[in-house]
């Protein structure tokens, strides 16, 4: 049996992060630092409100999280796989799933189109 640290994610019972490579692990760690960090403090006073956290948007530009499967954006090459975007999708929704529908049409759906 796998033992998880704050590093995994306990929900991961296949081992997907395992698939990933150790660059691809990284991002995905940074990924879950960043929204237990930057995310999580903010959501419930915002979603009790009814409005988007819109300090995020500078967050998550400087965290160097958005564009990675595009050549052209940040100081990155394509740097993530379908899994490694999925996996990112899941730790974002295990925070907050409008967030993490925020990033996905920002990041995915806008420029992939």
């Amino acid at each position: 049996m796998t033992t998880h640290t704050d590093s995994q994610n306990a929900a991961d019972f296949y081992d997907f992060e395992g698939a990933l490579s150790p660059e691809e692990r990284k991002v995905l760690v940074k990924t879950r630092e960043f929204m237990r960090d930057q995310v999580a403090p903010l959501v419930a006073e915002h979603w009790a409100e009814g409005v988007f956290p819109k300090e995020l948007i500078g967050r998550f530009r400087e965290s160097g999280l958005v564009g990675l499967p595009y050549e052209g954006y940040g100081d990155h090459g394509p740097v993530a796989s379908h899994l490694l975007t999925g996996m990112m999708a899941m730790e974002m929704s295990r925070v907050d799933a409008s967030v993490a529908t925020f990033f996905g049409v920002h990041n995915g759906l806008g420029p992939g189109r």
